[in-house]
């Protein structure tokens, strides 16, 4: 079954580098990076249905501090800075040489490594044009608004969908979702079974690290 999307945990750790010397979270990130490139296998194969946007790729993640209907999905470049990373320490695919608007942090992390993997079979010019669609954490808009971004969603040949509750949020584990978010992905997976999860668990045992992060792949039955 082909990968139509990958949810990952959108910690800026996985930006090498985030973290200074330390690479706590190397073990997580190689299990992203496989799941992405799994991604982009299917969604770049010249195979792709008829009906996806020419193998074009998608984001998807919360966005804070704006209530209301999201904004239309739109290429966005990646930045940590609103982590307090700067870019000399973190250097991101993209950030430099991207469309001038620029994502926040959880779609930054998304983006990221997507980057990473597109640089790593030559393609980082497909970058700059992937969608991004930043939805309000708590997605106050009707269901109107959550059909029409899922339905751009699901047009697109693949997605990357940063995990991770908001910040501030009641639940902010690493494998949470927002409420936005899960309202899209829920619409995404209607009827049930139509995007089949599976679900990578990695371990951690860094004290300041939660003790599991989970990778999941949707997969188009």
């Amino acid at each position: 079954m082909p990968v139509r999307a990958v949810v990952l945990p959108a910690t800026p750790l996985l930006v090498p580098g985030a973290a200074g010397s330390a690479d706590p979270a190397a073990g997580v990130r190689a299990v992203v990076r496989a799941a992405v490139h799994e991604l982009l296998d299917d969604a770049l194969d010249d195979a792709v249905p008829a009906g996806r946007t020419g193998g074009r790729l998608a984001v998807l993640a919360h966005r804070t501090g704006a209530a209301g209907s999201p904004a239309a999905g739109r290429p966005m470049r990646p930045s940590l800075a609103g982590a307090g990373i700067p870019a000399r320490w973190a250097p991101v695919v993209g950030a430099d040489d991207g469309p001038p608007e620029t994502a926040q942090v959880p779609a930054s992390v998304a983006l990221a490594c997507l980057g990473e993997a597109l640089a790593a079979r030559g393609s980082a010019e497909r970058l700059r044009d992937v969608v991004v669609h930043e939805v309000p954490a708590g997605l106050a808009g009707s269901p109107d608004d959550v059909a029409r971004v899922a339905d751009a969603v699901r047009a697109a040949a693949g997605v990357v969908v940063a995990g991770g509750g908001p910040p501030g949020g009641l639940d902010a584990a690493p494998d949470a979702l927002a409420p936005g978010v899960a309202a899209v992905l829920s619409s995404l997976r209607a009827p049930a079974g139509t995007w089949v999860p599976e679900v990578r668990v990695v371990r951690t045992e860094h004290e300041h690290l939660p003790g599991e992060y989970h990778v999941t792949l949707l997969r188009e039955a």
